[in-house]
């Protein structure tokens, strides 16, 4: 049960405060917390038989849920109140309706009928996820925001001309010359994810080649790429895709007529009009990144350190 809780409040995580949910994706967040947390206490009950005491544990839930802000940070929790960071872990508090949450929470306790099956709580996460998603990328793009532009502040940092921002380490070697890169991403968001490894500069991302030119030498560079510039790059390269997909289906259409009609083999044929057609891909936005590039030696600016996967509450 506890992989299965995991798996769907991961479909519908919250990031940084911003935009108001609406009060019918408030409603179904209700449901759903309280849904899953009933199930939790059904196995805790089961667990433990009669020395679980129910009212008792929901009275600790409440409490919980009222002192959340209060439990970040905590080293030793409560089993009620572990259930309760894992809610404001996915969810912000402000998309959290608590009165509503633990009067749920005892109606389902008191009332298996009234449970949802797996395949109907499976389709309220899908409802909550879609109806997330606008509201998260609001969300990311504004912590981003702030991110970028109390970094734009600081002494050394230059705002490139897409938007990339670069701190240039002292030193007089050129950005071609690097043979390292260490890439954090997650940033803004709440996991924290750090890789280090060798690198040429046609490695870098095309968002920091294409500015290539505005880059001073230096003996390392640290780079922020915004997530919105990475998902117009992407944006770029699927409409170039689809414009060379398109040509290329052109040519194959002149080559079969100048054939006289004959179909050409190995199914390279134009397919007929009414083929489904495949649908083209969304862009997902991806997270703000610093990347770190230099080249290695006794006298690099840059220590590596060691690639890491946290949560960074």
């Amino acid at each position: 049960m506890k992989q299965y809780l995991i798996a769907i409040l991961a479909c519908c995580a919250a990031l940084a405060p911003a935009q108001e949910a609406a009060p019918a994706l408030k409603k179904d967040i209700t449901e759903l917390l309280a849904q899953l947390t009933a199930r939790q206490v059904s196995e805790l009950e089961q667990g433990f038989g009669d020395a679980f005491n129910t009212p008792a544990f929901l009275k600790q839930l409440k409490a919980a849920l009222v002192a959340a802000e209060t439990l970040q940070g905590k080293e030793d929790t409560t089993v009620s109140e572990t259930m309760v960071l894992a809610m404001l872990e996915r969810f912000e508090s402000r998309d959290i309706d608590r009165a509503a949450l633990t009067a749920r929470i005892g109606e389902l306790v008191k009332s298996r009928p009234a449970r949802l099956s797996e395949r109907s709580l499976l389709k309220l996460a899908q409802r909550v996820d879609t109806a997330m998603q606008p509201l998260l990328q609001q969300r990311e793009r504004a912590k981003e925001d702030a991110v970028l532009a109390a970094n734009a502040k600081r002494p050394g940092v230059v705002t490139l001309s897409n938007g990339v921002q670069v701190e240039t380490l002292p030193g007089n070697t050129p950005l071609r010359d690097i043979d390292r890169i260490s890439e954090e991403s997650g940033i803004s968001r709440p996991f924290f994810h750090r890789t280090t490894r060798r690198a040429v500069y046609d490695d870098l991302p095309v968002e920091i080649r294409s500015v290539g030119a505005e880059i001073p030498r230096g003996g390392a560079w640290v780079f922020w790429v915004p997530g919105s510039i990475a998902a117009s790059q992407q944006r770029e390269t699927m409409d170039r895709h689809a414009r060379e997909t398109t040509d290329r289906k052109a040519a194959m259409q002149d080559l079969f007529d100048s054939t006289g009609g004959v179909p050409m083999k190995h199914g390279s044929a134009t397919p007929p009009k009414d083929a489904p057609q495949a649908v083209k891909p969304g862009v997902h936005t991806p997270a703000l990144r610093k990347i770190t590039v230099w080249r290695d030696g006794p006298d690099s600016p840059i220590q590596p350190l060691p690639d890491v996967m946290q949560s960074s509450h």
